[in-house]
């Protein structure tokens, strides 16, 4: 069964969690408990949050999407491999195949591969070209299947060399599952789950999704069916209780009158807060997906107020912010003008990153000496990509204790 359990409040899906666990304990003690997660940082909070609840927690294991892929096709004992076509692992072969770039389709890629720095400009291509391609296999595997065919599929002037750099891809004959992209592994296992015998005694008990933000269409299809033959639950943050997938942001409108040949003027007021208009594509699309490839599930709501009581007009500006995207609200930008002024959100411009950090470790340091009650593990900083702030954190928070996680190798 698929189990969907949405709140506004990460804790609230902790709290959830740790019930769930509580209730429907394993029966096999030397079972591990699985989860499925998007990132280290979420892998440390669920285990941190679990560990408070249950005073001691452990045999437990984390899954990234892919590797949880990997660790099904091994229970349903499929044999198949898809290293050759990880990340770390494409990079290097494409590196080799650009060596070779004959012919009239490698044009333009020859012009870019000459002259200085060719062999740094053919390692960065490769990692670029690498990326793109892991990509290609969960959300283009059509395009894929089409390109080994030899028929073009985008109609991009860089298809033709990505297309034949694709199938000799295909072609190359390094080990027994080379050739196995993880676009036709998740075409395999599948149909293995959705074939109509019963997987369940191959098949762990359950397993518990979070901080799953977004998905490919083609992994929550794999969800789906694989929830016939065990517990999934999908515990999902999303700000607003009301469904908004629907919701079309301004840019979108004017894209769309555009091609109509409408006017600006003529644009409509859509009625909803912004920030969700605006900054919630990917919460949207999951949603829209929710609703159209979820064949059953079972739906569980807890979601919090933010000012707490009812009491908006003495919130802070954050939780009033919060309070208008769980309802959906239009905010009055006269209430927030006549609000008192509070710290909950600042807006603070640096000329360097190390000023950034400089500036945050200030903050973190009042607010660490105005709430004693706060511990360093409550705290989280985030950034777009933490790797370039990496080689400067150890120094500027060498006196504060601390770590850093979602670094790739």
């Amino acid at each position: 069964m698929l189990s969907l359990h949405v709140s506004n409040r990460t804790e609230n899906l902790l709290y959830y969690l740790a019930g769930l666990l509580r209730v429907d304990s394993r029966e096999d003690i030397f079972a591990p408990e699985l989860f499925l997660i998007q990132s280290q940082g979420m892998e440390r909070m669920v285990a941190q949050s679990l560990a408070d609840a249950f005073g001691c927690f452990c045999n437990f294991k984390f899954f990234l999407p892919l590797d949880f892929l990997g660790f099904v096709a091994g229970r349903l004992g499929l044999g198949i491999s898809p290293d050759g076509f990880q990340r770390q692992v494409l990079v290097w072969r494409l590196d080799e195949l650009l060596r070779e770039v004959e012919g009239e389709v490698y044009r333009q890629l020859r012009s870019y591969l000459s002259g200085d720095s060719a062999e740094v400009k053919r390692f960065q291509l490769a990692r670029r070209l690498a990326n793109i391609f892991d990509q290609y296999q969960l959300m283009r595997p059509e395009m894929l299947v089409k390109w080994e065919q030899g028929r073009r599929a985008a109609g991009h002037p860089a298809e033709g060399w990505q297309m034949d750099l694709w199938r000799r891809l295909s072609r190359q004959g390094q080990g027994e599952n080379a050739g196995t992209h993880r676009g036709e592994l998740f075409r395999r296992v599948s149909e293995r789950l959705a074939a109509g015998d019963d997987l369940s005694p191959l098949l762990p008990r359950r397993i518990a999704a979070i901080g799953l933000h977004t998905m490919p269409p083609l992994y929550l299809e794999y969800l789906n069916r694989l929830s016939r033959h065990m517990d999934v639950h999908l515990l999902m943050l999303s700000p607003c209780r009301h469904y908004w997938g629907d919701m079309e942001s301004r840019r979108a409108q004017l894209k769309r009158m555009a091609r109509q040949g409408a006017t600006g003027e003529s644009l409509e007021d859509p009625g909803h807060h912004p920030l969700l208009m605006a900054l919630g594509r990917q919460g949207r699309d999951f949603q829209r997906m929710l609703l159209e490839n979820v064949e059953s599930f079972i739906d569980s709501e807890s979601y919090d107020d933010p000012p707490g009581e009812g009491d908006y007009e003495g919130a802070t500006l954050l939780r009033r912010i919060q309070a208008d995207l769980l309802e959906d609200i239009v905010p009055q930008a006269t209430v927030h003008h006549e609000a008192p002024p509070d710290d909950s959100i600042q807006v603070v411009s640096c000329h360097s990153k190390l000023r950034e950090l400089a500036i945050l470790k200030d903050h973190l340091l009042r607010l660490l000496h105005r709430d004693h009650g706060l511990e360093l593990r409550e705290i989280v900083v985030m950034a777009p990509d933490i790797q370039e702030y990496a080689a400067l954190i150890p120094a500027i928070f060498a006196g504060i204790q601390h770590s850093i996680a979602d670094r790739s190798l």
